[in-house]
């Protein structure tokens, strides 16, 4: 499969503190596959909080996603299903090293796009931060 462009919708939702946030990004990017498994590359923009960053979403089947950003503010998060991993999440002072537990994959992702859910909590000194959700759909341009 070679690279195309492609538009790209994230909805995350995000619940600490007993408050939920939900984000939405659409934006157009390049979807491919590379060894068995699919990419999804978009520029970050300024509604994001991460203008000048480049984000990369490597699915790898069912068990296994990595959002890797770069740019000013790095990030390399590995998500398994029913593992704790532990990932990097680049602030305005500094990388932090957290704890990532997902919960669930959902890949529907094929050659011509699809959608790509999944579900995990992040935590730091072993102490519960967030609890998160996101979906990314990819359709052709």
């Amino acid at each position: 499969m070679e690279k195309k462009d492609v538009f790209i919708s994230i909805i995350g939702k995000q619940s600490a503190d007993r408050e939920i946030e939900t984000s939405e990004l659409y934006t157009n990017g390049t979807y491919y596959m590379q060894n068995g498994n699919y990419y999804i590359a978009y520029d970050e923009t300024e509604a994001s909080g991460y203008k000048g960053c480049r984000t990369v979403v490597k699915v790898a089947g069912s068990d296994k996603v990595v959002m890797m950003r770069s740019g000013a503010s790095q990030s390399h998060l590995i998500m398994e299903r029913d593992k704790r991993c532990v990932g990097e999440y680049g602030f305005d002072n500094g990388q932090l090293f957290i704890g990532v537990t997902t919960e669930e994959i959902k890949n529907h992702l094929d050659e011509s796009g699809g959608e790509l859910y999944f579900r995990y909590q992040l935590d730091f000194n072993a102490r519960s931060f967030s609890k998160n959700e996101v979906t990314i759909t990819v359709q052709n341009r």
